[in-house]
């Protein structure tokens, strides 16, 4: 990740220590006006000043590639999702009578428990608003994070999933006893990629029509997942899906889809429960393991291929334009 930011935007963990020894009844700082732009992918975001640091409002990164669900305790969960982002209304200049410089609201630590992808991150509440730093998405999602003195711009570009140092430190459900077996097999079996995971080519099918499954686990994160490739002359498609396997800190699993028809290209991701995961179902998985199959591989050789026609009508209930 590619990170130029001057000294006084990158003091942001030094002020959180400072923040959270405040009382939280007492104002912790003062959001600002600023004539400093901030950017998440190339695309202008409303933002304010504190002590150096960006902020940006919680509930506006929903525009700009996340998803945010609020929980039933009121915490907050904000999801790095990927696709095709809403359109955005002009950002707000500084109200008549104000400048740059002048005082916004006071900040004060916010009630509300935020987490980027499972992890709980700072969040400050000023007016009616929940702001987070533009830094700590930056620490979680960045690809690349520049600051430009020349423009006076800070600007954000997202990679397209949680950075692996990050998903460490969030809090995932227990992996369940057959997953493990599944982390098992592709560790031994499958070939290591360069970044770290491992991968393991579980069928393959040749031809016009052509098909194929592998399983990915990244013992980093913990994370293993379903990839199914194909082209089908009857549907006139191609398409790229991945399945999670592994339920997140929300408890659910994402899933990405990537799909050509005649000619359009278009990306499709949602989340859902383990048990409305229509190509491989854990209770399927589990009865497999239960019937005494030893070998890992040859189970899902077995069992992959039955769930495909499910992928494949999820591939057609997907929109044509």
């Amino acid at each position: 990740m590619k990170r130029i930011i001057p000294f006084i935007l990158a003091a942001l963990l030094v002020f959180t220590a400072v923040a959270f020894a405040e009382n939280s009844g007492d104002p912790v700082g003062a959001a600002v006006y600023t004539d400093i732009h901030s950017v998440i992918n190339g695309h202008g975001i409303r933002s304010y000043i504190m002590d150096g640091a960006s902020l940006v409002i919680l509930e506006e990164l929903k525009n700009y590639g996340f998803s945010e669900t609020v929980n039933e305790d009121g915490s907050v969960d904000i999801i790095r999702l990927i696709g095709e982002e809403p359109e955005r209304e002009d950002i707000p200049g500084i109200p008549a009578g104000r400048g740059v410089g002048d005082k916004m609201a006071d900040v004060f630590p916010s009630d509300t428990v935020v987490r980027f992808d499972g992890v709980v991150v700072t969040a400050y509440t000023a007016g009616d608003l929940t702001l987070v730093s533009l830094d700590t998405a930056a620490e979680a999602y960045a690809s690349e994070y520049v600051w430009n003195g020349e423009k006076k711009e800070l600007s954000l570009t997202l990679a397209d999933r949680p950075n692996g140092d990050w998903l460490k430190k969030a809090d995932h459900p227990e992996i369940s006893k057959e997953n493990k077996l599944y982390m098992k097999a592709v560790l031994s079996k499958g070939a290591k990629q360069p970044d770290g995971s491992y991968k393991l080519k579980v069928f393959s099918i040749g031809g016009d029509d052509y098909m194929n499954v592998s399983l990915t686990y990244d013992p980093d994160t913990s994370a293993l997942t379903a990839e199914i490739s194909g082209k089908s002359s009857g549907m006139k498609t191609k398409y790229d899906i991945e399945f999670g396997l592994t339920p997140d800190f929300t408890g659910t699993l994402p899933v990405y889809a990537v799909y050509e028809r005649s000619g359009g290209k278009a990306s499709v991701q949602g989340r859902m429960k383990p048990s409305d995961l229509s190509p491989l179902k854990y209770a399927e998985i589990k009865a497999i393991h239960e019937s005494g199959v030893p070998d890992v591989i040859e189970s899902l050789n077995k069992t992959l291929p039955v769930r495909i026609a499910s992928a494949m009508a999820f591939i057609e209930a997907l929109p044509t334009d």
